[in-house]
């Protein structure tokens, strides 16, 4: 406890020091656990399970193009592959679960649709994936049961109990609530909102995940090699694949979005930052608590000189450095939780709370960095005679050099990392300044007629046929106003270019060899054409009067014609190596789209034509360009059209703010980058202030002899600034290159 005392009262004779380094050191240990929170939360996803190693999804892999999809099997469907079947039933498989998301469908409470994302699941599922029950059951196994999760019991009926309320399915069955979902301790890849039986898609012909449950000990690897040939009917194979794994996985396609899915490269770079961060306030750390050593060189001599040995004035320095460091993880917990909710909200900067994580990372900390403070200045002191301590204040060989190249290399890190964010800035202005090749302007979507699927279970004729007569009045009603509306200048079902992905496909050209190429494909009506100003360079585009069903057409992107070396596109005839035979021609050639992220390669484009002859049976939302200054006024039409028709909840995208939402992560990275270089620059200038005043203090005498032999103010200035000048310029030089180097691998 005496120890303790002194360590405080040292702490306390030097204020200005002090403060500086525990504001110093508290800012960047706020950043470093704010980071390695989220980077904890990105590297545990889908941890919350009591085995998680045991988890795993199937993967199905294409012998004749080497590609992998995240992808199941109905029952009913088994015996098209018979290798699946046998996959499932192998002795080291526990147990396993069929499940589909669905992103865009609709329940109803008290005749007001929400839409929600969706998940039909067999009884099984919650035993395989365990999420957590806050309420009532997780009871699936009859058709009318349903599960919600926390977060939309909450959006549906506040504070009530939800268990045993009743909603309607968007085909008209009354659903039950029998339990409510609670959050995970860890982020999942699996979100949604509902979990209903998968007795519901039972009669639909779509394709479902599976999740399977392995013993312990059992290899994967193992099972996988049992199952290497490949289904010579579809010419596919089925493997296992760590389910912990799907989150940053890149090699994998999941055509359906049915997982979530991270971007590792991000993660690097925050853990990148989060190290910087560190080092600039170990160093900045470091430096201050040098400086208050050596303003108490007399002070440890004196202690020398009584006998105090080398161990005391290690225990002492250890004591002093452990508090100013369990001070500084104070104040670093405290301005986290007070930041947190901003983080959270503005920033969308995740985190996940552990209070094991957070004790492991101030063990860490409280183990190792008082030992990294005292390690220059008590081997300096040990070394010394007690005279030299004396005589010499301030004045340890070698202290002062070292000090320099100290802040040398906190100048370097800082000037880096200023660097390195103005890249992201530009980067992600350019990003989201690129023109796209077609207008974004003025365009809104709205989700409209939407016919699920299952509405024509469990109905008779007559109910089916009203179904369908009052969509078809509403589909004619919603033609009828959208074409006498002034405000649209042109509308369709459809969808925005940047909604579209791309794919691998083997396409041959005038009978040649099959081509692997990367490609975007599109549906397209006359009208979407017009919407997003598709510029022409040759040929035609489509015409409602003459392209039908049965149009063998395409329209290419330009990259399609120089890809394919294609010198006649008119008389060109493509093929794909599917199993669809026929043969397509080129109708005609737009300028390039640049529609996907531009972190990703270019890709051709191939517009199909889509007809719509059924539109109250369509899947797309509505999309409209809109004259220019009459959004608001747009809006609020379609609101009350949907009303009048549809019903139930409204929603619209402008295509401009997709745009600008597709680089939402490389917007959340900018803004995190520069936030914490900005504190880096900061706890530098604190650092800098700290060596500065140390320096005055210290050649008090000389600078007031300058003084009254002549010297102005600006000398007095110049003569400080010059060392500090020397070790900046020096840094910059050192730091730029390193900078550019580590953009240019970033790139």
């Amino acid at each position: 406890m005496k120890i303790i005392k002194l360590a405080v009262r040292s702490i306390l004779s030097f204020k200005t020091y002090s403060g500086i380094n525990l504001i110093g050191l508290a800012l960047c240990l706020a950043c470093v656990i704010t980071i390695f929170r989220y980077v904890y939360g990105e590297f545990t996803v889908d941890r919350y399970h009591k085995n998680p190693d045991r988890l795993y999804v199937t993967v199905a892999e294409y012998n004749n193009e080497w590609k992998k999809e995240y992808m199941g099997e109905w029952p009913y469907w088994s015996n098209r592959l018979k290798d699946y079947t046998v996959l499932l039933e192998r002795p080291g498989v526990e147990s396993y679960s069929l499940f589909a998301l669905y992103n865009e469908d609709k329940i109803s409470l008290d005749g007001w649709e929400y839409n929600v994302r969706l998940l039909v699941a067999d009884s099984n599922f919650l035993k395989v994936t365990q999420y957590p029950i806050v309420s009532g059951v997780g009871n699936l196994s009859k058709p009318n049961n349903i599960l919600i999760t926390e977060d939309f019991a909450k959006k549906l009926f506040g504070d009530q109990n939800p268990v045993g309320k009743t909603l309607q399915y968007s085909g008209g069955e009354a659903l039950s609530i029998t339990g409510v979902i609670g959050k995970t301790a860890t982020k999942t890849t699996i979100s949604f909102d509902v979990i209903v039986s998968y007795y519901y898609r039972n009669l639909w012909k779509d394709t479902p995940q599976t999740i399977v449950r392995l013993y312990p000990g059992i290899d994967y690897q193992t099972i996988n090699k049992q199952h290497e040939s490949f289904d010579t009917e579809r010419n596919m194979r089925y493997q296992l694949f760590p389910l912990s794994k799907v989150y940053f996985d890149k090699s994998i396609r999941d055509q359906r979005d049915v997982y979530i899915h991270g971007n590792y490269n991000y993660v690097l770079v925050l853990m990148a930052v989060g190290f910087l961060i560190l080092l600039i306030g170990v160093i900045n750390y470091v430096n201050i608590y040098t400086v208050i050593v050596l303003n108490r060189g007399r002070e440890l001599g004196v202690k020398k000189v009584f006998g105090a040995g080398r161990h005391i004035i290690f225990l002492q320095l250890l004591a002093e450095n452990i508090v100013m460091t369990g001070l500084a993880l104070f104040g670093a917990f405290l301005l986290t939780n007070i930041f947190n909710p901003l983080i959270t909200n503005t920033l969308q900067f995740d985190q996940t709370d552990s209070i094991l994580f957070d004790m492991l990372l101030s063990f860490v900390l409280l183990l190792t960095l008082p030992v990294i403070a005292i390690l220059f200045p008590f081997f300096r002191f040990c070394f010394s005679t007690p005279v030299h301590s004396f005589s010499n204040f301030g004045k340890i060989r070698g202290g002062d050099s070292l000090r320099t190249i100290f802040l040398s290399f906190q100048y370097m890190i800082t000037i880096a990392m200023i660097i390195v964010s103005l890249f992201f800035v530009k980067q992600l202005t350019f990003m989201v300044n690129s023109e796209p090749g077609y207008r974004t302007k003025d365009i809104v979507k709205a989700n409209f007629i939407k016919m699920d699927p299952m509405f024509y279970i469990g109905k008779d004729r007559d109910e089916f046929a009203k179904i369908i007569s009052q969509a078809k009045q509403d589909s004619a009603m919603i033609a009828y106003r959208m074409n006498a509306c002034p405000l649209f200048t042109h509308w369709t079902y459809g969808d925005s270019p940047n909604k579209s992905g791309s794919w691998e496909v083997s396409i041959r050209i005038d009978e040649g060899d099959y081509k692997e190429v990367e490609i975007s494909g599109m549906a397209s009506t006359e009208n979407w054409l017009k919407i997003f100003d598709i510029q022409l360079l040759e040929g035609r585009l489509w015409d409602d009067q003459i392209d039908g069903f049965d149009n063998n057409s395409f329209i290419v992107s330009e990259s399609f014609i120089k890809l394919f070396s294609i010198t006649d596109f008119s008389n060109a005839i493509l093929q794909f190596n599917n199993d669809d035979e026929r043969v397509y021609r080129i109708a005609g050639v737009i300028k390039d789209l640049n529609h996907l992220h531009l972190s990703h390669k270019s890709v051709p484009v191939i517009l199909s034509y889509l007809r719509l002859k059924q539109s109250y049976n369509n899947y797309e939302p509505l999309i409209a360009s809109v004259v220019p200054g009459r959004m608001q006024d747009a809006i609020a039409f379609l609101r009350k059209l949907h009303d009048e028709t549809v019903g139930g909840e409204f929603n619209y995208t402008l295509v401009e703010e997709e745009i600008r939402e597709m680089y939402s992560e490389d917007r959340k990275i900018a803004s995190i980058y520069s936030i914490f270089t900005l504190i880096a620059i900061f706890v530098s200038a604190l650092g800098l202030f700290s060596m500065s005043l140390f320096d005055i203090q210290k050649r008090r005498k000389e600078i007031a002899i300058r003084k009254i032999n002549g010297a102005t103010l600006s000398d007095i200035i110049r003569l400080l600034l010059k060392k500090y000048f020397w070790s900046l310029t020096i840094s910059f030089v050192i730091a730029t290159p390193i900078a550019l180097f580590a953009i240019n691998r970033y790139l």
